[in-house]
C-alpha cells in the first residue's frame, strides 16, 4: 500500500502561510471557544461558517468535533 504518490510533488506549508488564511491555526482551543463551537454546531451552523467564525480550517473543526464526540469519524457533518 502506497500512502504517497512518488510522482506528485510534496506540498508543505509554514505556520505563517497557514495563518494567513486561518489566523488561529494550531493554537490551543480555549474553553470558551470550544463551548461556542459545540453550541454553534448543535444549533445547526455549518462547518464552513463555524470555521470562519473561529478563524480555523474546516478540517480543524471536524477534528475537534470528533475529539469532543459530536461527530463520528467518517460522518459527513457538512450543513452549508
Amino acid at each position: 500500500m502506497q500512502l504517497v504518490d512518488a510522482d506528485q510533488p510534496r506540498v508543505s506549508y509554514t505556520l505563517e502561510e497557514k495563518r494567513r488564511d486561518h489566523p488561529r491555526a494550531y493554537k490551543p482551543w480555549t474553553d470558551e471557544e470550544e463551548t461556542e463551537l459545540k453550541d454553534g454546531y448543535v444549533q445547526g451552523r455549518g462547518i464552513d461558517a463555524l470555521a470562519r467564525q473561529h478563524e480555523r480550517a474546516p478540517s480543524a473543526l471536524l477534528s475537534r468535533l470528533c475529539q469532543i464526540g459530536l461527530v463520528k469519524p467518517n460522518e459527513n457533518p457538512y450543513r452549508d
